[in-house]
């Protein structure tokens, strides 16, 4: 009898169990390194980017929210699968930290019966969500007020939209990309 050697199941021993917390459910497989540092200026303090290899196909999706078992939270988002002439060897994800999870809250008005004017009413409460937040690569100036205001960007995988509420922040800005949101807050 003849035995069929692949190397498929080789890597088998290099994959790490990552438990998927938010976004689905259960247990998913691959492997986590980081990106070349040497990419970012000196200047820029942002944490450090992983990646994440899975075999395809694979159970993972954006959005997805994980934790490694060294305890690392991170937020999925897109990286592109392999390209090879033999079809797709493995999936690919960029993963980013998610440093807190946040109440999201989402401004309402009403609009007041005598003056016909909208008025703001309480927000509503979205839930509680993962966000990644970090400082922004430069300080960003209001050009209306000739003046600056600490901000911040984030990276989640809910729906914000601008005018929302994060946790103390005000969202100023959210755009789709590698299937989430990111943008950035105001404190």
């Amino acid at each position: 009898m003849t035995s069929v050697v692949s190397l498929a199941s080789v890597t088998d021993r290099f994959l790490t169990p990552i438990q998927v917390i938010a976004g689905g459910i259960g247990t998913v497989f691959g492997v986590i390194s980081e990106t070349d540092q040497t990419q970012v200026p000196s200047y820029i303090f942002v944490p450090p980017r992983h990646v994440l290899r899975t075999r395809h196909p694979t159970p993972v999706r954006l959005g997805m929210v994980i934790r490694t078992p060294a305890g690392e939270v991170f937020i999925v988002g897109d990286n592109g699968p392999s390209e090879h002439a033999s079809g797709t060897l493995w999936d690919s994800y960029r993963l980013f930290r998610a440093t807190h999870q946040l109440q999201w809250k989402r401004r309402t008005y009403v609009v007041d019966p005598v003056t016909k004017q909208k008025a703001d009413a309480p927000p509503a409460n979205m839930g509680l969500i993962w966000v990644g937040v970090e400082p922004t690569d430069r300080e960003e100036n209001e050009r209306r007020m000739n003046t600056t205001f600490e901000r911040a960007r984030f990276i989640t995988a809910a729906n914000v939209q601008a005018d929302d509420l994060l946790g103390e922040y005000e969202v100023i800005r959210s755009d789709t990309q590698l299937g989430l949101q990111i943008g950035f807050l105001q404190t």
